[in-house]
């Protein structure tokens, strides 16, 4: 018991040594989708492309993934005036 196994999945073994390396924690594999999404939006990928891309079922679970930052929030109503 609490015997590492050998092999494993080498995304996440990559994923886990670049973090280490970086000094990134509380990042996981899962992580890079909401990532992955937040910048498709910041970069005017509309929500029912990405909902395809991403093979989410509903508006609902894109906007889950899909966060955007105060200071785009703030650059888009910028272009509005």
């Amino acid at each position: 018991m609490g015997e590492k196994k050998e092999g494993g999945n080498p995304i996440t073994k990559a994923h886990q040594t670049a973090c280490r390396r970086a000094g990134i924690v509380d990042f996981s594999p899962h992580s890079w989708r909401h990532h992955w999404a937040s910048w498709m939006v910041m970069t005017g990928c509309d929500l029912v492309t990405l909902m395809r891309l991403g093979g989410w079922s509903s508006p609902a679970m894109v906007q889950r993934y899909a966060a955007v930052s105060a200071d785009h929030m703030a650059e888009a109503i910028k272009r509005l005036t």
